[in-house]
């Protein structure tokens, strides 16, 4: 059971649990990271890192869509990289899909100076985080919610085209996405670190904490987050601010535990994906398998990221940009 407690606590394949469920020892571990140097990815020395959205060179815009549920209004805010390439027939944009549940999309946007050949990219925070309001009520998050809300902002931009890309819990949503509404709009797919089954990740994140041979529960997590989470010797400042501006009303595996991948019930022709995956990812090779047998082994390609963990992007930024990129190019025209 220890050892069952200890897992959950550093667990973070969404993102770090909120810091007022841990124990003294385990938040004074957490919050020390969080504290620490801003990382190798700040192209803007003079901003603050609490910032709801780190900036880049390139030209973007910024919106938000309303958001209806039950009798309630909410803004979904969302930005959009390369506004003049969005209606491009020859390079479609990318939707970019975040982690958590509720882990904004701050941790995302170096992709956005990395990604090679470069595209219109859009990036948003889901109710509940980030810079997006945030009800207060359990009813108003769920996977398919989140999944309608990405459709809304794909109808709201009048894009007929585009690609997607989800990190962890995002690329739940976007294969989500893809059985509940028209896949012959996605040109393309990119799940990275993206589990099929929830109660799968648990148990192999379980197996590797167990190996950890440190002796106490705080060298323990230390040495699971250094070698299975982000190998970067210093906490990446976009990963930082996201984890600042974290919502803590539906969050972690708890809120999606009983998660399982299933095929569509009317066999749609899914697009072409790519499953992208660290060679030290928490997310093993078992956790994503099964991604093959949804695809019937079709149109998938398996990419292991080498001397990665979790967080590629941020840990091999520019062979991670191109990766995603050249996948993308590949399948633009393709429809």
């Amino acid at each position: 059971m220890r050892k069952c407690v200890q897992f959950h606590l550093y667990y973070y394949w969404i993102s770090i649990l909120v810091m007022s469920f841990l124990p003294t020892d385990h938040a004074a571990f957490l919050a020390s990271h969080s504290a620490n140097s801003l990382g190798n990815y700040d192209n803007n020395n003079n901003k603050s890192p609490s910032r709801r959205m780190m900036m880049s060179s390139v030209a973007c815009r910024d919106g938000t869509i309303v958001i209806r549920r039950g009798s309630k209004n909410y803004n979904m805010a969302y930005r959009v990289f390369r506004p003049n390439a969005l209606a491009s027939q020859q390079q479609y944009p990318l939707f970019v899909i975040h982690g958590g549940p509720s882990v904004p999309c701050d941790y995302l946007l170096p992709l956005v100076d990395v990604l090679s050949p470069p595209r219109s990219i859009i990036l948003f925070d889901q109710l509940g985080c980030g810079r997006s309001d945030r009800p207060v009520n359990l009813e108003d998050y769920s996977i398919d919610l989140v999944v309608q809300d990405l459709h809304l902002l794909i109808q709201s931009l009048n894009i007929s085209k585009f690609h997607l890309y989800g990190q962890s819990f995002g690329g739940i949503v976007a294969y989500e996405y893809l059985k509940q509404f028209h896949p012959t709009s996605c040109a393309s797919v990119i799940l990275s670190s993206t589990p099929t089954s929830i109660a799968l990740v648990e148990q192999e994140a379980q197996r590797l904490l167990l190996e950890m041979k440190q002796s106490t529960p705080k060298e323990q997590g230390e040495a699971f987050h250094a070698i299975h989470v982000c190998r970067l010797n210093e906490l990446p400042r976009p990963l930082q601010s996201a984890r600042e501006n974290a919502g803590t009303l539906w969050r972690g595996t708890t809120a999606i535990a009983e998660y399982s991948a299933t095929p569509s019930s009317d066999n749609k022709q899914l697009p072409p994906a790519l499953v992208l995956r660290g060679e030290f990812d928490f997310v093993t090779e078992e956790c994503v398998s099964g991604w093959n047998k949804l695809w019937n082994d079709e149109h998938i390609t398996n990419l292991v990221l080498e001397g990665c963990a979790h967080h590629g992007l941020l840990e091999k930024g520019t062979v991670y940009g191109e990766a995603v990129g050249l996948f993308c190019y590949e399948h633009d025209n393709n429809m």
